[in-house]
């Protein structure tokens, strides 16, 4: 069980905290890139194998570093301590759930499970990375920084998508990264629980229905309330006005 941000830990500076967030972010890009070349390119393995091959594998990779060093392992708590906090992407969770349930019924029972797993697994991996690694010994210093940096960082991961999609579908997906980045990173800081962040993560990322018209529709409306309510809360949260330290996992 990872603990909690450690007290004693030196902070660090806001350069040094932005440089090893954009660090992060090339090397959880990076790491994806380079497995799905070798499981494609090299080992001739098909992507679709029956589990979610290429983020299992990241994960086992960066969690390599947790049990190896005994120093990094104040990057969060997996338990699920209580917090109003995830609320904040309830709004997401629910409209994508809603809208996958229904159109999901027509739908290949192996390909969804399928598709669920990858999203759920991909979801775990870069929370360990962009609200893991990324936010060690956060609450010293800078948070507001750090959440709105690791937002922004996220979102550029995504970017890499123009080889396969739209520039307008990129950019779209790019924003509701951002948005649902910030959230997430509120919520490590406010809970404590990078448990919390994955699990939201996966659940949104394991029901997302391709090229829904109802979806679409109001996706913008609940992007635009979540940003809100996650603007309010960097502006007016003691953790993030008065920088005092997140409160301890329970």
């Amino acid at each position: 069980m990872l603990s909690a941000v450690s007290p004693a830990a030196h902070p660090m500076s806001a350069r040094n905290r932005l440089a090893m967030i954009v660090v992060l972010s090339i090397g959880c890009l990076a790491t994806l890139r380079a497995i799905n070349y070798l499981l494609g390119a090299i080992l001739n393995v098909p992507a679709q194998v029956g589990i979610p091959l290429i983020p299992v594998i990241a994960t086992i990779a960066w969690s390599v570093p947790l049990i190896a060093v005994r120093s990094l392992r104040d990057i969060g708590t997996f338990r699920l301590p209580l917090s109003w906090s995830v609320l904040l992407l309830l709004p997401i969770v629910v409209l994508n759930w809603v809208f996958s349930l229904y159109f999901a019924i027509p739908m290949l029972l192996p390909w969804l499970a399928w598709k669920s797993g990858y999203g759920v697994a991909t979801g775990v991996f870069e929370e360990l990375v962009c609200r893991g690694y990324a936010f060690r010994r956060v609450p010293e210093t800078h948070p507001r920084l750090v959440v709105l940096a690791s937002a922004f960082c996220f979102a550029l991961v995504h970017l890499p998508w123009l080889a396969e999609r739209p520039l307008a579908a990129v950019l779209q997906q790019m924003v509701f990264a951002a948005v649902v980045g910030t959230a997430l990173g509120i919520i490590r800081m406010i809970s404590g629980s990078l448990g919390w962040c994955m699990l939201l993560h996966g659940a949104i990322n394991a029901a997302q229905p391709a090229d829904v018209p109802g979806l679409k529709q109001y996706t913008p409306y609940v992007m635009i309330l979540v940003a809100i309510a996650s603007i309010l809360t960097l502006c007016r949260h003691s953790i993030f006005r008065a920088r005092l330290p997140a409160r301890r996992a329970l």
